[in-house]
């Protein structure tokens, strides 16, 4: 590839990157995304107010954070099963648990992976459904 074509991919790279930060920055919905370790590597604002956690409190810390404490070994245990069952449930700072309203009934909710220059991510809730 030349040079001009370098620098085309480039800037077209650092367009998607902005406008993918930019729909994280203004999402109502929750989105995270997790390593291969379960550690959470995107927590946007969205998640900030589902969880009441704050970007920095949770970044690099255990997804487990965000489940009930009585679903954290399921959840080490079935790790893929688990996206699929219909009875995701999360907690908030507080310690109330409530049942995410996931936003597309047939999202799969698995690990994805990161690498330092990339994450996958999923929306997994646009707030509390308590019920």
């Amino acid at each position: 590839m030349d040079v001009t074509g370098r620098k085309r991919v480039e800037e077209a790279v650092r367009t998607v990157k902005a406008r993918f930060e930019g729909i994280l920055k203004i999402a109502q919905d929750a989105i995270i995304s997790v390593d291969s370790n379960q550690r959470i590597m995107l927590f946007n604002q969205g998640a900030e107010k589902v969880f009441g956690y704050t970007q920095a409190e949770v970044v690099g810390g255990p997804l487990d954070l965000l489940l009930p404490q009585r679903l954290e070994d399921a959840h080490r245990k079935h790790i893929e099963g688990f996206g699929r069952s219909p009875d995701v449930a999360a907690v908030e700072r507080t310690g109330v648990s409530f049942l995410p309203r996931l936003p597309f009934p047939s999202l799969t909710l698995a690990a994805s992976s990161c690498s330092q220059s990339s994450c996958a991510t999923s929306p997994i809730a646009s707030g509390p459904s308590r019920g």
